[in-house]
């Protein structure tokens, strides 16, 4: 008798770029695996050939996760500014914008 499937998702989001892919595997796969299943492995390595984090819907997993029925895995890729710092900047500016106008 053949092992259960289950439905995961895999994605992987830049600026230049979206991909989503869903597979089926079988009950006890890893996150790992779930990613090497999509064909996404080239996308989960950084530039230095080290994996980049991982996440199930917004919180942070090892590979060796572990799956369940309808899971997203999400290849995350490093920021490219602090949020608080972009949003800092945004007041500072509003500030000033105002500081024009009167």
């Amino acid at each position: 008798m053949a092992s259960p499937l289950i439905n995961v998702e895999v994605v992987f989001v830049s600026p230049e770029q979206q991909q989503l892919r869903a597979v089926r595997l079988a009950v006890g796969c890893t996150a790992a695996a779930a990613i090497e299943a999509a064909g996404m492995s080239n996308l989960w390595l950084n530039a230095a050939g080290e994996p980049l984090p991982l996440a199930r819907f917004g919180r942070l997993i090892s590979s060796e996760q572990v799956l369940g029925e309808g899971d997203r895995v999400e290849i995350l890729r490093p920021l490219l500014a602090d949020p608080k710092d972009q949003r800092h900047q945004r007041v500072r500016a509003a500030k000033r914008a105002r500081r024009r106008q009167a």
